[in-house]
């Protein structure tokens, strides 16, 4: 069921209309490791300072270890990105939190929210990390700004 859910967000993401989904979904495509093959992933994202913040549950990140680059399609535009996977939730706090303020229904689908008063509770942070999400931060590939 997933992946026909899928399909149906990439052609629409990709199609003329995209702007129905695209101000909270992009398109990221990254080639496999051991394949080789171009893989096309609809995920949730925040932009950050020209930076495309993606939380995410699977396996497909971690074809972005050690550095990988992405194409990651935000409101119709393609962008060659560069990718940081966090696994870490403490080094992924910060960032988490930018997505929660802004996406808050990617919270309720990780399992993750902020509190009344706008904490992240760190605890359920850890407890999403150990089930396999992670926090992948796109950055421009020609960027020469320090990182954030």
């Amino acid at each position: 069921m997933q992946k026909f859910f899928n399909r149906i967000v990439l052609w629409l993401l990709r199609s003329p209309v995209h702007q129905i989904l695209s101000g909270r979904l992009a398109v990221v495509t990254i080639t496999g490791r051991k394949t080789g093959r171009a893989y096309r992933i609809p995920v949730g994202y925040v932009e950050h300072h020209g930076d495309i913040l993606v939380g995410s549950p699977g396996n497909w990140a971690m074809n972005l270890r050690g550095g990988a680059t992405a194409k990651v399609r935000v409101r119709g535009e393609e962008r060659a990105m560069h990718a940081q996977v966090i696994t870490k939730p403490d080094q992924a706090a910060s960032l988490y939190k930018i997505i929660l303020v802004r996406n808050p229904v990617h919270g309720k689908f990780a399992g993750i929210e902020l509190d009344n008063d706008g904490n992240l509770d760190p605890d359920r942070l850890r407890a999403a990390f150990r089930q396999g999400i992670v926090l992948i931060h796109f950055k421009p590939q020609n960027a020469t700004r320090p990182g954030i």
